[in-house]
């Protein structure tokens, strides 16, 4: 059975989609930085990568001996809040897989068993909208809350039909 839709918070996804354009410039920044340190992305290793080229201990002065410093300190302040597999290749806009993972996790769905209850009452629903105008003006909810059908209310409906058909056919 197919997952049914309860809700789909269009609010959160939209803002959810703006930010990935909004923070394309970092991720450019921080693609830029991986780059210029031969594809290394972690902190660890690029500092490992540094002391071992340069031999200082100072890994500020090591990036800025080896004209990193600046792209360094770009990798310091966005490791690990930009995930770079989240966007397309040009580093414009979330990718399209990532954008259908934000669509999903933005819907809350109905359970197999509310579902299952929506299909039924669907089909009873169905059945009484193939009936006449009049006998589905016939039902309504009693005191209770329990849907009724009510015969007195259908011959009256049947009984105006009948009238306006006799109008008619004297006119």
């Amino acid at each position: 059975m197919k997952k049914r839709i309860k809700d789909f918070n269009t609010h959160g996804f939209n803002a959810k989609l703006r930010e990935g354009t909004e923070t394309s410039s970092k991720a450019k920044a921080l693609s830029g930085a991986i780059n210029a340190f031969n594809g290394l992305n972690e902190l660890t290793i690029i500092n490992k990568y540094i002391s071992d080229k340069t031999g200082f201990v100072n890994l500020k002065m090591g990036a800025d001996s080896l004209s990193l410093l600046e792209e360094y300190k770009t990798f310091k302040s966005l490791e690990g809040t930009i995930n770079l597999s989240n966007y397309n290749e040009d580093l414009t806009d979330w990718s399209a897989k990532y954008k259908e993972e934000l669509r999903e996790f933005f819907t809350t769905y109905w359970s197999l068993e509310e579902s299952k209850e929506i299909n039924d009452v669907n089909k009873i629903l169905d059945k009484l909208n193939e009936k006449s105008l009049f006998l589905r003006y016939s039902i309504f909810k009693d005191r209770e809350n329990k849907m009724t059908f009510s015969d007195s209310q259908y011959w009256m409906y049947l009984q105006e039909q009948a009238r306006a058909d006799r109008k008619l056919k004297r006119s």
